[in-house]
């Protein structure tokens, strides 16, 4: 019995210490020199980045696109912010 209780806390705090979302700075600096603005964090990603990413954040922010006429026009972009302690960020969306 105390074994099984001691297995499933080590295993709650594998997950705990692995689950880590992505700083409010770092998030912004990426994805603000990846063009978008208007930039919220909301929450972690569970399930939307590699096993090499130790850090992961769902996003909301607004982005301007060019269209074929040469206009552009700003979308909202829902995506996945995942960055690693020896890599570089990504930007999945």
């Amino acid at each position: 019995m105390k074994k099984s209780i001691l297995v499933l806390l080590a295993a709650m705090a594998i997950v705990f210490l692995t689950a880590c979302d992505v700083s409010h700075e770092t998030a912004q600096e990426v994805l603000t020199d990846e063009g978008y603005h208007n930039i919220q964090l909301t929450g972690h990603a569970w399930f939307g980045c590699s096993s090499d990413d130790k850090f992961a954040s769902t996003f909301t922010a607004q982005r301007w696109v060019f269209t074929e006429d040469g206009s552009r026009d700003e979308r909202t972009v829902n995506g996945t912010l995942c960055c690693g302690w020896w890599k570089d960020c990504t930007v999945r969306h």
